[in-house]
């Protein structure tokens, strides 16, 4: 979804209640896999993504549209907020290992990713906050520099620096911690 497209949507949602189900569409799948990979947990991910779009749904009246803020830059903060307070009242200091999933039918290829899903999760652990954070941004969120930068309120040069110097200590600790993996020898 182009600035555009998502301008024209949030100005219908501000009208019209109903027209909120396309935004809601498109946003769903990456705030819940983001809350996913934060919480390890589907039924916490599962409840924080409600909670962020009834937060959105009530407040997008308040949300002022201009060249500056992009709705889906608002929308995340919602949910970093929401996956913080999370974290806050379970006093839970990292983020929970995803454990891999049976699953039946093509459950090797699904165990495959199940287990890499798990061991970034294990190596995200291991690095700086502000590391994981651009990280996740970036790669769970999808979201771009231009869009991290403004999140972070950081120019978009310092969130690339940032994110090369991240990548390199994931990769790093990838190594280290997964020393038989091939998984950076298929790039």
């Amino acid at each position: 979804m182009n600035l555009e497209e998502e301008t024209l949507l949030v100005l219908r949602a501000k009208e019209d209640i109903a027209s909120f189900a396309k935004i809601y569409e498109h946003y769903f799948p990456k705030i819940y896999n983001f809350c996913f990979y934060r919480t390890g947990s589907k039924e916490v991910s599962e409840d924080i993504t409600g909670t962020v779009f009834m937060q959105a749904v009530e407040f997008i009246a308040k949300f002022e549209i201009n060249k500056n803020a992009k709705f889906s830059t608002w929308l995340f903060r919602i949910t970093l907020n929401r996956i913080a307070d999370y974290y806050r009242k379970e006093k839970r200091l990292v983020v929970q290992e995803i454990e891999p999933e049976e699953s039946g039918v093509g459950s090797e290829d699904n165990f495959l990713i199940e287990y890499r899903k798990k061991q970034v999760s294990r190596v995200l652990n291991l690095l700086r906050p502000r590391y994981k954070e651009i990280i996740s941004l970036k790669y769970f969120l999808e979201l771009s520099i231009p869009e991290i930068s403004e999140y972070l309120n950081i120019k978009p040069t310092q969130v690339s620096v940032i994110l090369h110097r991240a990548l390199g200590a994931f990769k790093k600790k990838f190594r280290k911690t997964f020393p038989k993996s091939e998984i950076f020898d298929l790039f």
